[in-house]
């Protein structure tokens, strides 16, 4: 290997020159009678506040930098304990965060679950003392200036050409002509990394839809190929959530000036298949060909390689499997079990694609062996069999985690297990699993999450109990967390997401029996009103919609006088967040509790 410059020879060269040089030193060598700037001395004092804040921003950069899916839990608990405890740090920490998530497009979604993470943080304020400022204000004002900055970069674009124009020297035009491409590409880079990032904060319910379609209505005006990528990926992730009855003949807008850029035939054929494919996408009620496919953990990429591997071997193998009682195994043979083989050489196995391809030529026999799921090379699971266990489900669930059986390891790896588990109806079997097999407690967000998909899937009420009583223990089911959840997964299915939002107060009617078997105390009455409060927050204190779901909760029996009473006094420090604004909506209804009250208690007098 060649030596560089600065290799041993140099030193020896350098080391040379050292010795032959003797500086004469003096008896008293003169030292800087200067004083050190404040500056110097509070960079070099660990204690001092503008030390530490330099310090919180080394910490945060770090953890920037090794964020990824793999890691993020384990990097979210480090966040969660340092300090932001002032206005300079929070605003640091977002612009440290948002720089990073615009930078870094493909990993804006672990970027915006971490700020999804930090959203309640406040502090107050510095140039008005207890007045604070959270997280989500911050950043959302940070997301907004980044998208008000195309304006005056467009203006800055337009004098620099007029500059460029009026050049006369040839050196002069070729430096400013490359100098305004450079700016221009950069403005590019950032307005795109901010939508993408922009577009993952409205996934996770952190801005409202009037943000999204100001996104879209930008990217569709000029027809640079660029934004058009933005808009059909922004599209493809987010277009269901806004494509609802009254925002239609907006979308239809949208989608028409996509199809006049297709038929215009003015951009490359690349984009214009995107653009056609988000089209389809639509006409196909936003059910993609396959799932979205996000960054992979390592975990994941091994995953992938096993299950390849796996594939491969079972292109040469028989797929031995027993015949599942009640219908049919690898064929109809009369009622014989001889591990699933059939006359053709071992071709009866149903192992994903390849058992329909050789069942039948493709037909599937009409019994419930098609409804089987292989559970080991020579075992299926007959999940019709599973589902018809009424009174039993948290046995059976009990009996499905003790076996350590886990969904994942039977299904193609593209299959959505939550989704496959809920049209099988056999949601009780599906707790969290980590990864050596074993049932671990629910988190807050995980228990939300299972709860939210039961109730966007109209699972009735049993289902829901069922679900709850397979995968929580008692101490689980008596504890807040699951109150709050169900709080505000039900209540979030019943907003009616308008201008201005409004109450579906039937569908409050049709949980009241869920949320009445769990909020069993007048303590429990108190947290779920908490939850409602936080989603208020949340949603940005829509006008009158508290006061909406005070009135039906009340009318429904679920929350009684006492505990709005308990609500409406509460000095609890952990739910003070937008309490100022909810009792002020609620004025009226709290009023009108009360003369009731004193009327019902005359009468009875």
């Amino acid at each position: 290997m060649g030596m560089g410059v600065g290799g041993p020879r140099r030193s020896a060269q350098m080391q040379s020159l050292s010795d032959d040089i003797q500086l004469n030193k003096a008896e008293k060598a003169w030292k800087s009678s200067t004083k050190k700037t404040r500056v110097e001395v509070e960079s070099e004092s660990d204690d001092s506040e503008h030390g530490k804040t330099q310090e919180l921003f080394k910490s945060v950069r770090s953890i920037l930098n090794k964020l990824t899916p793999q890691k993020f839990q384990q990097l979210m608990k480090m966040v969660t304990n340092l300090t932001i405890d002032t206005e300079e740090r929070l605003k640091g920490v977002i612009e440290l965060t948002f720089e990073k998530a615009i930078a870094e497009p493909n990993f804006s979604v672990v970027y915006a679950n971490m700020c999804r993470c930090l959203m309640g943080l406040k502090v107050e304020t510095t140039d008005k003392p207890g007045v604070t400022v959270n997280f989500r204000k911050l950043l959302l004002n940070r997301c907004q200036k980044e998208y008000e900055k195309d304006q005056v970069d467009d203006k800055i674009f337009e004098r620099k050409q007029k500059e460029l124009e009026a050049a006369t020297v040839p050196e002069e035009k070729q430096r400013l002509t490359e100098q305004l491409q450079r700016e221009k590409d950069n403005a590019r880079r950032r307005s795109m990394g901010n939508m993408k990032f922009i577009g993952e904060l409205f996934k996770l319910k952190m801005l409202t839809e009037v943000i999204m379609h100001d996104c879209i209505v930008k990217l569709l005006k000029n027809h640079d190929e660029e934004f058009l990528e933005c808009l059909c990926r922004l599209l493809s992730t987010i277009g269901k959530d806004l494509d609802f009855e009254k925002a239609k003949p907006r979308m239809d807008q949208y989608f028409n000036q996509m199809e006049n850029i297709i038929k215009d035939k003015k951009t490359s054929s690349r984009i214009r298949f995107m653009l056609q494919d988000v089209l389809d996408l639509r006409r196909s009620s936003w059910v993609p060909r396959r799932g979205e496919q996000g960054p992979k953990t390592i975990e994941q990429i091994h995953k992938d390689t096993e299950l390849e591997e796996q594939r491969e071997q079972m292109k040469v193998q028989h797929a031995f499997i027993s015949k599942p009682s009640g219908g049919h195994g690898g064929r109809n043979d009369g009622g014989r079990n001889d591990g699933g083989r059939n006359d053709g050489g071992g071709r009866g196995g149903r192992w994903g694609r390849e058992g329909r391809d050789n069942q039948g030529r493709g037909q599937p026999p009409q019994d419930e062996g098609w409804n089987t799921v292989p559970i080991s090379k020579n075992r299926p699971i007959d999940t019709s069999r599973l589902s018809k266990i009424t009174k039993s489900h948290k046995k059976a669930g009990a009996m499905w985690q003790e076996g350590g059986l886990r969904w994942r390891d039977f299904l193609a790896e593209d299959v959505d297990v939550n989704k496959f588990v809920t049209e099988k109806k056999v949601e009780f079997t599906l707790g969290v699993e980590s990864e050596d097999g074993q049932k671990e407690e629910l988190s807050s967000e995980e228990l939300s999450k299972q709860i939210q998909r039961l109730i966007q899937d109209q699972a009735d009420d049993q289902r829901l109990f069922d679900w709850i009583e397979a995968n929580l223990d008692e101490q689980q089911i008596s504890s807040n967390m699951l109150v709050r959840a169900l709080m505000t997964c039900i209540c979030q299915s019943a907003i009616i997401y308008e201008n201005p939002n409004k109450l579906d107060a039937a569908k409050i009617k049709k949980r009241a029996k869920v949320l009445q078997k769990y909020l069993s105390d007048d303590k429990k009455e108190l947290q779920a009103l908490y939850a409602l409060q936080a989603l208020m927050v949340e949603l940005e204190q829509p006008a009158n919609l508290l006061r909406m779901f005070f009135d039906s909760l009340y009318d429904e029996d679920v929350i009684k006088e006492e505990a709005f009473y308990k609500w409406e006094s509460s000095k609890d420090p952990a739910e003070q967040q937008g309490k100022g604004v909810a009792l002020k909506s609620v004025t009226a209804f709290l009023t009108w509790l009360r003369e009731a009250e004193d009327e019902d208690e005359s009468d009875n007098s």
